[in-house]
């Protein structure tokens, strides 16, 4: 399998460190944390194990990583490409969500198994130091992989919810639709401190910021911040951004 795959597969996954990248720039919404816990656990796997042991390239947990990794990332960037259409198709939709009950335990027991058999037939011999980081790194599975997986089951939880509560117009006052057609109380308050913003000293700077902000979940504390210090200049930009 090795001999068929291996080049594309250590492209392919070294080119996931962009994933991180990405994440840090706010280009994706995934947490940062996350995203470097499952990129960095597959870069160890090739760069630390499969690449430098004529052992990892033939034993079985190879075709565990290669159908769990690839598995799972067909589905996921399916799943993209229609979110950027507009609409993603229930079987996709489930599919994103439900597979990694499967994958990912397969995938993290074939990653394991990649580290332990390079422990073995290479690093306790090659390199003593590495073989004991290997350790240490392995260790972090305990928490890491459970982590992981939590992360997957509150996803799942949360989209569901949201892609079933889309089938009924809800009663009563609601909040107004977005531009996705959700009804998210963040987009809205969002909108409002901006407007609020661009009344203000700071004036439409000071709401683009509010409306470019990437990773607005995580970094909205800041922008309350400076939206009570612009408030607090003098009276007339109290009363103009109540």
């Amino acid at each position: 399998i090795y001999a068929g795959v291996g080049q594309v597969l250590m492209i392919s996954q070294t080119a996931m460190l962009l994933e991180i990248l990405h994440s840090l720039l706010g280009l994706v919404p995934s947490p940062v944390a996350v995203v470097t816990l499952q990129v960095g656990s597959r870069i160890f796997v090739v760069w630390g194990a499969l690449f430098w042991a004529p052992a990892c390239q033939q034993h079985w947990s190879l075709v565990l990583i290669v159908m769990s990794w690839g598995i799972t990332e067909v589905v996921r960037y399916a799943f993209y490409f229609c979110s950027l259409l507009g609409s993603v198709p229930f079987p996709i939709f489930w599919l994103r969500y439900s597979l990694f009950m499967v994958l990912y335990p397969t995938g993290i027991t074939g990653e394991i198994l990649q580290v332990l058999v390079a422990m073995g037939a290479h690093w306790k011999v090659a390199n003593p130091l590495w073989y004991r980081m290997c350790l240490i790194i392995l260790l972090l599975y305990v928490p890491g992989s459970p982590g992981m997986i939590g992360n997957m089951w509150g996803n799942r939880k949360r989209s569901f919810k949201k892609r079933n509560a889309g089938k009924e117009e809800p009663q009563g006052v609601v909040w107004p639709k977005t531009k996705s057609g959700d009804r998210s109380s963040m987009a809205t308050n969002r909108n409002i401190l901006a407007a609020a913003a661009a009344v203000g000293p700071g004036a439409m700077e000071a709401a683009a910021r509010i409306t470019e902000e990437k990773k607005w979940r995580f970094a909205y504390k800041k922008h309350v911040l400076d939206h009570v210090t612009q408030s607090l200049q003098s009276p007339d930009a109290c009363l103009a951004m109540a």
